[in-house]
């Protein structure tokens, strides 16, 4: 999408530590007339020599840092003077469904989960808007602003989908793997997640309502 946005004379670089979403992207690419340079590299610890870029951004990313500040500073070294970072990240759990059922579904079929640090890097790591403006603040970053966006995650295969994909993205497989959870564990959880979505689901699919937070910054 920013590649298709900079014209003949810009240029786009993407950064993702996974190999298999870069190449995603490489293959999305293919054929733009600026197609955009893709790299498997830490975000938080890459550097780059050239001229500094206008924008950074990023989409449920930034919050799998394992430092936020020093990921948020090394970005802002990477852009000029005035050049701005946006980024969404998801609001807590309780907000999002698809975090929040699964979270419900598993404790109730596994047992609850131990308690952790809430900003630890995962999905819901920046869900504090305030901490998370103070740390872009501490990061050398003006300008900070923060709010909650609300939308729909769209599923068009319908609940059935939606209960797959919970499966592999979410709280159910980490609590599989804590609880030693067996197949048994897992169909139950995929069939009580089916049937909790099928409220969200119409003849165009699943539309799961969630909430996330949208965030920008600038360089001095």
């Amino acid at each position: 999408a920013a590649g298709q946005r900079v014209g003949p004379e810009g240029r786009v670089l993407g950064l993702d530590i996974s190999a298999p979403l870069i190449k995603v992207g490489r293959d999305r690419a293919k054929g733009m007339t600026c197609a955009p340079e893709f790299r498997v590299a830490d975000a938080q610890t890459w550097a780059h020599q050239v001229a500094p870029f206008d924008l950074c951004v990023s989409r449920m990313g930034l919050m799998f840092f394992a430092d936020p500040r020093a990921g948020f500073a090394n970005i802002q070294r990477h852009l000029r003077p005035g050049g701005r970072l946006v980024f969404v990240a998801w609001a807590a759990a309780e907000h999002n469904p698809w975090f929040d059922l699964a979270k419900r579904a598993a404790a109730e079929r596994l047992g609850p989960s131990e308690p952790g640090d809430p900003h630890a890097p995962g999905p819901t790591a920046f869900a504090d808007r305030t901490r998370v403006r103070e740390l872009l603040t501490e990061a050398g970053f003006e300008d900070t602003q923060a709010h909650a966006v609300d939308t729909t995650l769209e599923v068009p295969g319908g609940s059935a989908e939606a209960a797959a994909l919970a499966q592999y993205i979410g709280p159910i497989p980490a609590q599989l793997r804590a609880k030693n959870g067996n197949e048994g564990d897992r169909a139950a959880l995929l069939e009580h997640m089916r049937s909790a979505f099928s409220v969200h689901e119409d003849a165009d699919g699943c539309h799961i309502p969630a909430r996330i937070n949208l965030f920008s910054a600038t360089r001095p």
